[in-house]
């Protein structure tokens, strides 16, 4: 570039001057001859760095290319000095090109601007569900036999965690700090290690994390682990029908299918018809077996011990459930 020409378009910016904003009208790009500058997003109303760049370095191009508007925000960290190239001096540069490269550019354009669109487009739940695999992932690492609690180190597990996400720091912090409001995990202060994050039951938020993955996936409209999915209210509403009356004769595994029919009616105020699909899940899974006694009256056979199991996991899903609304 001439010395006139590096006169005539050159620029100089304070540290925190924004150079330009997202969504701006793009009309030049720059070139860094001196300084630093921050290029960051808004994403779900958080901004997020995406890149600090340095002497030598090119930004605002895409705009030039295309003519859309900024795809993000660039302030000087430091005191920069660059050269401005505007749309008319950048058609005279591009007139040297050949051009099957310049619609090479245009292409290339357009495929990066799609990626940029697609790039941490997760909302906070999202982001928190995967917090929560990597936290429950990288405490893995960390179990110890010997050992009750699990424990890792809370500033560097946020910043591992905000560095292969790309969610900000503030972001997995504030969802590590969530979860130890739940009875998954607390925070603690060590003498050496400084403050921690510690878990005293790995277990229970492997499964926790594992519900996390369960939902995003399922949200993405992938393959999911069927032993996850949500019951339905009909579900707890029947199993929480059927616990009381085992209750109520000390466990006796038989249920006379005509009283069944009239305690329905009388305290959920439902015919057993409605229910239909909830029984024949538990004459599929072996929980209810339909048995006829020697008088031909017919009742379900309970197995008390799958019947438990899935009393277990059900309860066990309503209680994820309701922490992974808490994440949001």
């Amino acid at each position: 570039m001439g010395k006139i020409l590096e006169k005539r378009t050159a620029r100089h910016f304070n540290a925190g001057d924004i150079i330009f904003k997202e969504g701006d009208p793009g009309s030049s790009m720059y070139v860094i001859t001196v300084g630093t500058v921050e290029v960051s997003k808004l994403i779900n109303n958080q901004k997020v760095v995406l890149a600090k760049l340095d002497k030598g370095s090119v930004f605002g191009e895409m705009a030039l290319i295309d003519n859309q508007d900024r795809s993000a925000t660039v302030k000087a960290l430091t005191e920069v000095d660059s050269f401005e190239i505007n749309q008319i001096l950048f058609n005279e540069l591009l007139q040297e090109v050949p051009s099957w490269m310049r619609a090479f550019y245009q292409i290339l354009v357009e495929r990066l601007r799609e990626a940029n669109k697609k790039q941490n487009t997760l909302g906070p739940r999202e982001q928190a569900k995967q917090v929560v695999f990597l936290l429950a992932t990288m405490l893995e690492n960390e179990y110890a036999e010997e050992r009750i609690q699990t424990i890792v180190p809370w500033q560097k597990t946020v910043e591992t965690i905000s560095f292969l996400t790309n969610i900000t720091y503030d972001r997995v912090n504030r969802v590590m700090e969530q979860i130890c409001m739940t009875p998954l995990a607390k925070s603690q202060v060590d003498y050496r290690l400084g403050r921690i994050f510690v878990s005293d039951n790995l277990t229970q938020l492997q499964r926790f994390a594992e519900y996390c993955k369960h939902i995003y996936l399922h949200n993405l409209g992938l393959k999911t682990d069927p032993n996850l999915e949500e019951k339905s209210p009909d579900d707890f509403l029947f199993l929480d029908f059927i616990s009381s009356l085992l209750n109520e004769q000390a466990k006796a595994p038989d249920l006379n299918l005509q009283y069944l029919r009239s305690q329905c009616e009388n305290r959920l105020k439902r015919s057993m018809y409605d229910f239909s699909a909830v029984i024949r899940d538990l004459l599929t899974k072996g929980v209810l077996t339909a048995r006829v006694d020697q008088n031909n009256d017919k009742y379900y056979h309970v197995d008390l011990k799958a019947f438990e199991k899935m009393t277990y996991k059900a309860e066990t899903l309503e209680f994820f459930k309701s922490l992974e609304a808490k994440l949001g």
